[in-house]
């Protein structure tokens, strides 16, 4: 499993572009980032990935540069809690409340909830938690490699694992445990995979054939088309796991995808 160095704050570059508003929620901080020059209504929750145990990164920052700039929405980013101190408890405390205190100024249909890997996670249970709570619902998931099964109990793993340099089956395992604590992993609030995805928000998925978390990937997909919801399916050949925050072409072509979902009205 590839980890990055972690950049807790934002970037120089960021700064350069974007109004940064800093505060603490459950004693973290939460930063909002507006553009500069000019901004949509849309407002996106992006929750980053790193396995639970890794801060924003400098890929992270870019990406989020990236909407602040091309797509002119805001971005709030929430720094939460991560292993080995805290189980999925306390993130997912932190980020319901960075999601009530957004819609006090901004009307959920404006909100577009977007995570990769395990921020992937978070996003696609922030929304179910939000409707078994009776919570206005954001307009969107995005979700961008997401890790939806931390049990890593899919059959095809065991016969077909993809080759995934970012990723190790048996050290995913383990970590997913640790962000379980003490629930069950395949715990809806753990493992999303396990929730409804009914009035949750319009969903939509990237992911690559050479991730090892492909086959859950496919799995929502199935479980999507079960509970006769759609979902807007990405699927990218050869592609590693969080593809889209490195340079590469296809990753401009998913740039580019995220603006159509972005444009499509939210209400």
């Amino acid at each position: 499993m590839i980890y990055l160095s972690s950049k807790p704050l934002p970037t120089t570059a960021v700064k350069k572009i974007a109004h940064i508003h800093q505060t603490l929620i459950n004693g973290r901080n939460s930063f909002t980032l507006s553009p500069k020059d000019k901004s949509s209504d849309t407002v996106i929750l992006y929750l980053h990935g790193g396995a639970f145990t890794v801060n924003f990164t400098r890929p992270h920052w870019s990406f989020i540069k990236d909407l602040l700039q091309e797509k002119h929405c805001s971005v709030v980013a929430p720094d939460f809690p991560l292993l080995p101190d805290y189980d999925y408890k306390p993130r997912l405390d932190m980020v319901y409340e960075v999601y009530t205190k957004l819609l006090e100024t901004t009307a959920n249909k404006n909100i577009v909830l977007m995570g990769d890997s395990s921020g992937g996670n978070m996003a696609l249970v922030l929304a179910q938690l939000l409707h078994e709570n009776h919570k206005p619902a954001p307009a969107q998931i995005i979700l961008l490699s997401p890790w939806l099964d931390v049990s890593m109990s899919n059959p095809v793993l065991k016969t077909e694992l993809p080759s995934d340099p970012m990723l190790s089956y048996q050290s995913a395992i383990k970590v997913g445990k640790a962000h379980a604590g003490p629930a069950d992993t395949k715990f809806y609030q753990v493992s999303p995979l396990y929730g409804t995805l009914k009035d949750i928000g319009r969903i939509s998925i990237f992911t690559g054939t050479h991730d090892i978390l492909n086959p859950d990937a496919r799995e929502l997909k199935k479980r999507a088309r079960e509970q006769q919801v759609h979902l807007n399916y990405f699927e990218y050949h050869s592609m590693i796991h969080a593809w889209m925050l490195f340079d590469l072409p296809e990753s401009q072509l998913v740039k580019k995808q995220i603006a159509s979902l972005l444009k499509v009205p939210l209400a």
